[in-house]
C-alpha cells in the first residue's frame, strides 16, 4: 500500500494575524508557535474566526489555597529594660490666686522729727487797727487783671458805710445818710493786691490822688460816695487772685473818722 502524507496549512500566529486570510469551508490551519488551529467556514477572516485546536485556551484562575494558620500564643514577658534619661522640664504652670491679706502688724516706734520745711506763702493782710473811727474791709476777686463783676465782694461795713459796689475798674463806697460831710471825708487806709508771688501795698492818705508805678489811682467823692479807680494792671501791676487764701486778689481796709 503506498504511503500517503497529509499536511495542513501552517504558519506562526503573527503571520496568520498579519495576512488575515479567509479559510475555505472545512479547511484547517495551524499556528506553529501555539499548537492551536482554526477551521474555516468559507466566509470569516482569520482574526474573527474562532479557535479549535490541539490545546485549548487557558482556563480561568482557580480559587486561592487554604487560609493562613492561626496566631501563636503570647510569649512570656521579658525583663524590664534600664531606665531612660530624664526628660526636659515642663512649662511653668500659671500662678495661683493671691491669698488673703494677713493681719496688720503692731505700730512701730515714732521716728525722729524731720527738718523744718520751707516757709509757706505769705498770708493775706490783716485788717487795719486804730483806736477810733469806722473800719470797712473789702475783699474782691479779679479776672484777667480787672475786677470780677460776677463775684460779690466779701465786705465788712463800718458804721459810717451803707454799701459797696464795683465795676470792672472801680470800687464805690456809699456812706450812710448820718455821715454828712460837705467836702472830702477824713479817712485813711491800705490797699493790698496779690501779684502772683507776694502782696504789694499802697497806703491811702486823705488825698485825691495816689501815684503807683506808671499809673495814677484817683480818689473822688460826690453824693456821699467815695470812688477808688481805676483798679487794674496799670495801677496794680500783675494783679491776680490768691488761690491759697480765699481766691481774692484785692484787699482794701478803709477807716473813716467822724
Amino acid at each position: 500500500m503506498p504511503f500517503i502524507q497529509l499536511q495542513f496549512r501552517r504558519d506562526t500566529s503573527s503571520n496568520w494575524y498579519d495576512t488575515n486570510p479567509t479559510l475555505a469551508s472545512g479547511e484547517m490551519a495551524i499556528e506553529l508557535d501555539t499548537n492551536m488551529f482554526k477551521i474555516g467556514d468559507g466566509r470569516t477572516c482569520w482574526r474573527s474566526l474562532a479557535y479549535g485546536g490541539i490545546q485549548g485556551p487557558r482556563g480561568p484562575q482557580g480559587p486561592a489555597g487554604g487560609g493562613s494558620g492561626g496566631s501563636g500564643g503570647s510569649g512570656a514577658q521579658g525583663p524590664t529594660g534600664p531606665a531612660g534619661p530624664a526628660g526636659s522640664n515642663g512649662l511653668n504652670g500659671s500662678p495661683g490666686a493671691t491669698g488673703p491679706a494677713g493681719p496688720a502688724g503692731p505700730a512701730g516706734p515714732a521716728g525722729p522729727a524731720g527738718p523744718a520745711g520751707p516757709a509757706g506763702p505769705q498770708g493775706p493782710p490783716g485788717g487795719g487797727g486804730g483806736s477810733s473811727g469806722s473800719l470797712t474791709t473789702i475783699k474782691a476777686k479779679v479776672s484777667s487783671g480787672v475786677l470780677d463783676t460776677t463775684a460779690i465782694p466779701v465786705t465788712t461795713l463800718g458804721s459810717n458805710v451803707a454799701s459797696i459796689s464795683i465795676t470792672s475798674d472801680t470800687i464805690s463806697v456809699v456812706f450812710t445818710n448820718a455821715y454828712m460831710v460837705p467836702n472830702f471825708p477824713i479817712f485813711s487806709g491800705t490797699i493790698y493786691w496779690w501779684n502772683g508771688s507776694q502782696y504789694s501795698v499802697i497806703q491811702i492818705p486823705s488825698s485825691t490822688n495816689l501815684l503807683e508805678g506808671s499809673g495814677i489811682m484817683n480818689l473822688s467823692y460826690a453824693n456821699q460816695t467815695l470812688s477808688i479807680k481805676p483798679i487794674g494792671p496799670d495801677t496794680l501791676p500783675g494783679i491776680v487772685n490768691d488761690s491759697t487764701s480765699g481766691a481774692c486778689g484785692l484787699y482794701i481796709y478803709l477807716q473813716t473818722f467822724n
